[in-house]
């Protein structure tokens, strides 16, 4: 499970994978919630495959008509920040309590979220911005040998 997959055979390389991947997911007992395996591409990281069950994020329980935007900053060292605004209507004793609408997380019974795995926790949200791939590779001769063809018979 852990050898690359070359582009031409990705097809076929795939399939037991898959295969084992739908019938554990498929389970309910034991239950699984995924698989983590070794990763091909970093040397001591691993992937983790959540299945479809597992991975149903908790919806924030925002006030009715609460509007949300998102949009980077570029300050003074321009330095890129990323800033989430929310406007929520205002309560009726006049004010709005912005902080505690943000940490709260819907735990109604919807059917939609009643099976939720994963909670956003807001204040943790980060960007991670790639800034380099980097690939190790080993070299490897390949050694050539030439010989002349003999007439010898036996």
């Amino acid at each position: 499970m852990t050898r690359p997959v070359m582009p031409d055979d990705e097809a076929f390389d795939y399939l037991a994978t898959q295969a084992i991947a739908d019938f554990l997911a498929s389970e309910d007992e034991p239950k699984f919630d995924g698989i983590v395996f070794p990763s091909v591409q970093v040397s001591e990281g691993c992937n983790v495959v959540l299945f479809h069950k597992a991975s149903k994020v908790a919806e924030l329980d925002l006030p009715k008509d609460a509007i949300i935007e998102s949009y980077p900053y570029l300050d003074y060292d321009e330095e890129v920040e990323y800033h989430v605004s929310e406007v929520v209507p205002q309560t009726a004793e006049g004010s709005s309590d912005v902080e505690s609408s943000l940490m709260a997380l819907r735990t109604g019974s919807a059917d939609d979220y009643e099976d939720a795995a994963l909670l956003i926790d807001p204040h943790s949200v980060a960007v991670h911005r790639i800034k380099e791939v980097k690939y190790e590779c080993d070299v490897r001769k390949v050694v050539r040998r030439r010989c002349e063809a003999s007439e010898e018979e036996f």
